[in-house]
């Protein structure tokens, strides 16, 4: 996100989708690409949609567990 557009302003969603399909390691990748937003404040992470059914469930969970890992719950 450009530097300076969200101060003050709590955003939501950001995660791609693309990494939930492919699992393991491309989720590790999205989760770090999104920890600077964490750090800053006022970010909650999640899918921008519904998710959809090429997501299979186990990449979900996996992807649940290490996002809660990651926020510290």
């Amino acid at each position: 996100m450009a530097e300076g557009v969200r101060e003050g302003l709590p955003v939501q969603g950001g995660i791609g989708k693309e990494p939930l399909v492919q699992g393991g390691k491309a989720i590790d990748r999205e989760l770090e690409r999104i920890r600077p937003l964490l750090e800053d404040g006022g970010f909650v992470p999640h899918l921008d949609h519904l998710v959809p059914p090429d997501i299979p469930y186990a990449h979900y969970l996996a992807y649940l567990e290490k996002k809660r890992k990651l926020i510290g719950r």
